[in-house]
């Protein structure tokens, strides 16, 4: 797999502004702040021009294609890049990417394209204010596999069952 991840890599480079990088922001006023990290930024040369990239890491068992990926992992990040003012920053559209590695007998990378999508974007939000508003309530659904010690949420979900 490793082999295949440098080929790809060799071939598809870009030039790589940031590895596993932090990232931290509101996503609206009363939530707690939104942590994560971006597996890859990068600016690639397309045959449109300069694109600033986020790229997503991935595994699977199997091919896949980009109606297997849920994007709103990257809808996340998209978000978090244009509040932190990356899109500006660098004077360039901003592209999302996922890059499977695929576990087949010859494993393989493959790079699927997922197009922005603004909208997605206004219902992440609206998402994390009902389960603001529902932990607040008392209503907890805990995903100890997730939780951080940084997570905005630890409170309410260390509470659960008793919340």
């Amino acid at each position: 797999m490793l082999g295949a991840f440098l080929e790809h890599a060799q071939a598809h480079a870009g030039e790589i502004l940031a590895v596993e990088e932090p990232f931290e922001v509101e996503l609206a006023a009363g939530l707690p702040p939104l942590r994560g990290r971006l597996d890859l930024i990068e600016i690639t040369d397309t045959p449109s021009g300069k694109r600033l990239q986020l790229v997503d890491l991935k595994t699977a068992a199997r091919r896949c294609g980009a109606e297997d990926i849920d994007r709103e992992q990257l809808d996340l990040y998209a978000l978090a890049a244009r509040k932190a003012g990356l899109p500006r920053q660098f004077g360039l559209p901003l592209d999302l990417r996922v890059d499977v590695a695929a576990k087949t007998r010859a494993c393989e990378i493959i790079p699927l394209a997922i197009p922005p999508e603004p909208k997605n974007e206004a219902r992440l939000v609206a998402r994390a204010r009902a389960v603001w508003r529902g932990m607040a309530a008392g209503v907890c659904y805990p995903a100890p596999g997730w939780r951080r010690p940084d997570c905005g949420y630890k409170t309410a979900c260390g509470r659960w069952p008793d919340c």
